[in-house]
């Protein structure tokens, strides 16, 4: 950093160099400000500087005159002959008398502006924006940096420098290379915002770029810092560019009870497979948690650790676990998550899911929320649910839900119960009972949920579109008829 004779500051530069001793010094970046009433008040005379005739200081052309003051404030802030900053000791710097040294390290604008005139002179208008291009990067002003990349873009394409129209009059091989070189200019901008931590301005220009996976990866290499972690959280699950990742932080940052709340709002209307992710982890750290408090109230009862290895086991025989009420877990976070887990396909999660739906089935009635049917009992009705979902007790479930869905009166409620029903048959592979089902039980004029699938769906799952084209037929459904037209002559069935 320069100073004039009044120690205002004129300029900063960056140096590297070398002890006259081969020792390695090393100049690093101090952001500062200038103080003038403080050189004013005369409370640092100039004589202070001890590196003014040091015999380092021909080497140092960067620090002619930095500053030196033995009057410590705190270990990062000193005020310093009028410069207030933090500051850096060279790593050996044995002939230099003892106190902090500061060496600062800023660009020189005031030089910026002089090499732009000088570079024009020298290389013309695409010179000046390399030069400017080059100047903003090491600056970090990414939002000047995307200005001027537009700029040089424009330049290269011969048209104005702000030019702003829409490019309908353009040629198409001008427009496209318009459009291209655009969205060059929002990833580069965008990368670098992103790498340096700044999320939500780097996604921002990111967006019409929409290389997911590039953004991802990135997130993925960065550890989220107290100042953005919910924008970390907020691409993750908002953006839905790595859920995993979102209901981890979510989870490990937030704890269960938002989570819960996150996934609610953030998962609705979403496809299953999207769902998936974060129900999988909500079953998992709440069985984690759940067994450990049930293992440890046992623990403490008996005098030993007990041997079980899922809830079932551990609640078996013990029903004062659960005396007066008693519970291990908020019960609403326990509901919650067992309807979560009605998503799942991965076998492991589901017998967890099982495993917790055990555990509140053993919970005082007042504990145990109503639902509306087919779930009304809510965690017997889960257990049979999820255990099909596995393979186990397959018919028994098949017959439960087909029962709930006969005797649930769509009109009076809703199609849930039917839906559900046959959501079941189509994850167990039944597809062709569930087309007969879906005729004899779902009511024509009735708006549905869309938890089952559609009768299109049913009919490609298992190449089979004659009750398909006959439904639509009834139906007065020309649309429908001409895709279960089309896509029969391509089935197995002809």
């Amino acid at each position: 950093m320069f100073f004039d004779q009044s120690g205002g500051i004129v300029g900063t530069t960056t140096f590297e160099g070398g002890h006259p001793k081969s020792a390695k010094i090393f100049l690093l970046s101090i952001h500062v400000r200038y103080r003038s009433e403080a050189a004013d008040a005369g409370k640092v005379a100039p004589q202070a500087n001890p590196l003014r005739n040091h015999p380092l200081s021909h080497q140092l052309p960067a620090i002619s005159c930095a500053c030196y003051d033995d009057r410590v404030q705190s270990s990062n802030s000193h005020r310093i002959g009028g410069v207030i900053g933090s500051f850096c000791t060279p790593k050996r710097f044995p002939d230099l008398p003892i106190g902090p040294t500061i060496l600062l390290n800023m660009t020189d604008n005031q030089n910026a502006f002089t090499r732009l005139d000088t570079v024009l002179g020298e290389g013309g208008p695409a010179a000046v924006l390399d030069q400017l291009i080059d100047t903003l990067e090491s600056q970090d002003k990414h939002h000047e940096l995307f200005e001027a990349l537009k700029m040089k873009l424009r330049h290269g394409l011969g048209l104005p420098l702000r030019y702003n129209d829409s490019g309908d009059e353009l040629d198409e091989a001008t427009r496209q290379g318009l459009e291209e070189g655009l969205i060059e200019a929002c990833r580069h901008v965008g990368t670098r915002l992103l790498e340096s931590g700044k999320l939500r301005e780097g996604w921002m220009y990111l967006r019409p770029v929409g290389d997911n996976n590039v953004i991802r990866n990135i997130l993925a290499d960065q550890q989220p810092t107290e100042d953005n972690l919910d924008e970390h959280i907020e691409l993750c699950l908002q953006e839905g560019l790595d859920l995993r990742r979102g209901f981890e932080l979510m989870l490990s940052h937030y704890g269960t009870c938002n989570s819960i709340t996150t996934y609610e709002s953030s998962m609705y209307g979403q496809p299953r497979v999207n769902r998936q992710i974060g129900a999988e982890l909500l079953v998992n750290h709440l069985h984690q948690e759940l067994f450990e408090n049930v293992a440890g109230h046992i623990e403490r009862e008996e005098e030993k650790a007990p041997t079980g290895t899922t809830l079932a086991e551990l609640v078996e025989g013990r029903d004062w676990l659960f005396q007066d009420g008693s519970y291990h877990i908020d019960t609403t976070h326990l509901s919650s998550v067992v309807r979560f887990a009605r998503d799942l396909d991965d076998a492991a999660s589901l017998q967890l899911a099982v495993d917790l739906a055990a555990y509140g089935d053993c919970l005082d009635e007042q504990l145990q929320y109503p639902s509306e049917a087919p779930f009304a009992e809510f965690y017997p009705a889960h257990r049979k649910y999820l255990n099909a979902l596995i393979g186990n007790d397959v018919e028994e479930a098949v017959a439960y839900y087909r029962e709930q869905a006969e005797t649930c009166d769509p009109y009076e409620h809703s199609t849930i119960a039917i839906e559900v029903y046959l959501d079941l048959l189509a994850r167990l592979s039944r597809n062709t009972e569930a087309i007969q089902e879906t005729v004899r039980l779902l009511p024509d004029n009735l708006p549905t949920t869309g938890m089952a699938p559609s009768l299109l769906d049913l009919s490609e799952a298992c190449q089979s579109f004659e009750q398909l084209k006959q439904t639509c037929r009834q139906k007065d459904d020309l649309v429908g008829y001409t895709l279960g037209l089309l896509n029969s002559q391509k089935s197995p069935e002809n």
